[in-house]
């Protein structure tokens, strides 16, 4: 690399401390939506648990999830598991609330977004 008087050459360790860094940065920012979408989706799980909110909420769910079928406006992976996921509110409730790489995944694809507030979704 060439270099002036005011300019110091960055070198291939200066270079990798700043992806390592980039990365940790990202990484900490998922985690962090990641909390945000189990927070709200625990609210959610509340509701799916509740005596008159709980049939409400999963007709609804199963409504948005028959939308996302019906125009195609999501993967068959995540329309299949809603639906068997969702005959069943407090098997819901419970994965909601959970921290597995399923839960994680199937809040990334909810069909309680209109439960959830604009940064949650």
């Amino acid at each position: 690399m060439v270099t002036t008087n005011h300019q110091a050459a960055v070198t291939g360790d200066e270079v990798e401390l700043a992806v390592i860094q980039a990365r940790a940065l990202a990484r900490q920012r998922q985690e962090q939506r990641e909390a945000q979408r189990k927070r709200m989706h625990a609210r959610v799980a509340g509701l799916l648990c509740g005596k008159r909110t709980g049939p409400v909420v999963a007709r609804y769910a199963m409504k948005q999830v028959a939308k996302w079928r019906n125009k195609q406006l999501c993967s068959r992976d995540f329309i299949d598991a809603w639906t068997e996921l969702l005959k069943h509110p407090k098997r819901a409730a419970a994965l909601l609330r959970e921290d597995s790489p399923r839960a994680v995944r199937l809040r990334q694809n909810t069909p309680f977004a209109s439960y959830l507030g604009p940064r949650d979704k």
